[in-house]
């Protein structure tokens, strides 16, 4: 799997899902609460904001994340640590 530190950016107006994370690879998005990278604003994606499945690994900052079909689309395989 691969790994992305993802700060700080619009991530808009996809065909799917914003953020989709899979096969084992991990996204940390912002830093934990408390330290100095800031959130990302992940809006009006035609999917959700982020979907994990696959064992992918989710780490950081939630920020604004949304999607037509909702925020968040989390596989039970795939451990979930995003703060509000």
């Amino acid at each position: 799997g691969a790994q992305a530190d993802i700060s700080n950016n619009a991530i808009n107006n996809n065909g799917g899902d914003g953020i989709n994370v899979t096969q084992n690879s991990s996204v940390q998005l912002g830093e934990d609460p408390g330290l100095v990278a800031p959130a990302n604003g992940v809006t009006n994606n035609a999917g959700f904001g982020i979907s994990c499945n696959f064992g992918g690994t989710l780490d950081g900052l939630m920020g604004i994340l949304t999607g037509n079909a909702g925020a968040t689309n989390i596989d039970p395989s795939c451990p979930n640590s995003l703060s509000p």
